[in-house]
């Protein structure tokens, strides 16, 4: 299989995870510090995601936060990762709604970054656990959308590699192998997705994929239901919402591995959810 080019730094509208280095090693370095340190200094860590939520309303609060923890000297590196945020904001329109995820201000990157992290190390092993484990896709990571040749199986679109080089494709290749089904969430309503293969399978496990923004916001909503939750932000905010038009994305396809793979830290010999051929088979419709 050729792969692409994974780390050719891409840049967002108000952040990028290659900063000022030539892949994003170095970002995930620094957010799974940060959460590790927190988690080891709470006697309550299932109070982190809203204290993390609370701390993203303004810089004071964010900065009240990382005292309480004693993590400030790190957080402040995370404004590496921060681009044009304030030109951005500036240039918004006046009609975009108050409550739009568009006028996110510094504090509420910084926060979101964090929890994206936290969630992950606190529900890493129930997610890899769980009977029934499915990923939600942006379709603007698809490498050529008007020639895409996804296609819905009755409940969400699957890819069918119709182009090696896309990260739907790779990111689709790699879960399929630990036993994760990868929707390109186009059309299922998130209830849909996440009360039928509960009822199949006993439990479900949601893994998403998107910019730091709406995939904090998920997977806050999804962890609150007391539903085992990972995610993976996008290398940068580049889809129509943010840039005016759809511009080629990536994500980190190592930390993928490392964030799915069954093996060297939950001890399953073979990832949950997969046949004896090595295929997935937690489909959401039989």
């Amino acid at each position: 299989m050729t792969v692409k080019k994974q780390y050719q730094p891409v840049r967002g509208r108000t952040y990028s995870l290659f900063g000022a280095e030539g892949d994003t090693a170095a970002y995930y370095v620094l957010v799974d510090g940060l959460a590790e340190k927190l988690l080891s200094n709470t006697v309550n860590p299932s109070h982190l995601p809203e204290e993390l939520r609370k701390a993203g309303r303004s810089l004071k609060a964010f900065m009240h936060f990382t005292e309480k923890y004693q993590i400030t000297q790190e957080a402040q590196i995370l404004s590496a990762y921060i681009t044009d945020l304030d030109l951005h904001l500036k240039e918004l329109p006046f009609f975009t709604p108050l409550n739009s995820m568009l006028r996110n201000k510094r504090s509420r990157y910084y926060s979101d970054m964090i929890s994206i992290a936290v969630m992950n190390r606190m529900n890493r092993e129930k997610f890899l656990g769980t009977g029934c484990r499915i990923a939600l896709l942006p379709h603007c990571l698809r490498e050529d959308i008007d020639g895409c040749r996804a296609e819905s199986d009755g409940t969400d679109y699957l890819c069918r590699s119709c182009r090696k080089g896309c990260y739907v494709s790779e990111v689709s290749e790699i879960l399929n192998k630990q036993g994760i089904m990868p929707y390109i969430w186009m059309t299922a309503g998130l209830k849909q997705l996440l009360n039928e293969p509960g009822r199949k399978h006993g439990s479900i496990g949601v893994l998403g994929i998107a910019c730091i923004p709406e995939l904090a916001a998920g997977m806050r909503k999804v962890h609150a239901k007391g539903i085992p939750v990972v995610g993976m932000p996008l290398n940068a905010n580049r889809c129509q919402r943010w840039m005016g038009t759809f511009m080629e994305n990536s994500v980190n396809l190592e930390y993928l591995k490392k964030l799915t793979c069954g093996k060297s830290e939950s001890g399953f010999e073979k990832p949950p959810g997969l046949n004896s051929d090595g295929q997935t088979v937690c489909y959401l419709r039989e």
